[in-house]
């Protein structure tokens, strides 16, 4: 079922759809004759729905479909950037676009009024909250392309950008456990921890915060946090008592597959499924990078093996 653009009217109690009055005003600037969609009645649904549509006529949108990340954090190739990606995925981040000088990261668990959280992920490290909720973030758009078109004066975006982070930042939870997971994952050593296996040893690894910080948050990051704190502690995986796989992301599922396949290579002295099916990876033979990929795990396996005898 789908309703019509000009009856999508904002009520919190339905987990704060769209407004319709920005996203007519926004296709009225920039759409370019494009037919405004009917939309899904969910939130997250409808917006992903507008993005696609005025991703045409601003550049700086796009949807991400992000690419398997576990060939490159267990051989190394470009690690640490894929283990970024990893956190995202676990963490139900998605990227939505830029603006030249970082990417937006939006949070697709909404806060318990319905709200979204929005995030610009810098290209030169770092992040920040960006905007609380979806109409904001199309009002943003709205403005940023009237600036890009120079309908707008540089002066009077910058006032208003200030105006608006201002406004989302004394919204923003005081209490962001959605951020401080996605930190942590970020830094989980999990390519560390792949190199030194190889060679049969342990990465030195920093101990991290307590749990404390990290409530409330939903289930399913609770539990990834709780599993790679354990096992990069004692080398083991331990599932919570309440663990429930129903409640997990299809990307947390593989995360929980993964690292118990990890355990079993440590505890059973033997080459990982995943780095023996990288030997021969072929997902794209055209692209060099999986040569790489492949030429890596090979490699892998031949320090394993003498590391064993």
């Amino acid at each position: 079922m789908s309703i019509d653009l000009l009856s999508y009217i904002t009520d919190k109690k339905k987990g704060n759809p769209v407004n319709h009055q920005i996203v007519e005003g926004l296709f009225g600037v920039c759409s370019n004759g494009t037919v405004m969609p009917s939309l899904p009645e969910s939130p997250l649904e409808a917006f992903m729905a507008i993005l696609e549509k005025l991703s045409a006529s601003i550049s700086e949108i796009y949807i991400d479909t992000f690419c398997d990340p576990w060939p490159r954090i267990a051989t190394g190739v470009a690690a640490h950037s894929w283990q970024v990606c990893l956190a995202k995925q676990l963490c139900g981040f998605l990227e939505i676009g830029g603006n030249g000088v970082g990417v937006f990261l939006l949070n697709t668990t909404p806060e318990d009024n319905g709200e979204y959280k929005i995030y610009l992920d810098f290209f030169e490290g770092g992040y920040q909250p960006f905007c609380l909720g979806l109409d904001n973030f199309l009002e943003y758009l709205h403005v940023f392309y009237l600036y890009e078109n120079e309908r707008i004066s540089e002066k009077e975006y910058d006032a208003w950008q200030t105006d608006h982070y201002a406004k989302n930042l004394a919204a923003w939870p005081e209490n962001d456990s959605d951020r401080d997971a996605y930190d942590m994952l970020v830094d989980s050593h999990l390519h560390e921890i792949w190199e030194q296996l190889s060679n049969h040893q342990w990465p030195r690894l920093e101990c991290w915060q307590s749990l404390e910080p990290l409530q409330p948050m939903s289930q399913g990051k609770l539990w990834m946090f709780i599993l790679v704190e354990h096992f990069v502690s004692t080398k083991k995986i331990m599932l919570p008592n309440d663990y429930d796989e129903t409640l997990l992301s299809e990307a947390q599922k593989r995360f929980v597959v993964e690292m118990l396949a990890l355990e079993a290579s440590l505890t059973e002295n033997a080459i990982p499924a995943l780095m023996t099916k990288l030997m021969s990876y072929s997902e794209d033979p055209k692209k060099e990078q999986n040569k790489r990929i492949s030429n890596a795990a090979c490699e892998w396996v031949k320090r394993f093996q003498n590391a064993r005898h």
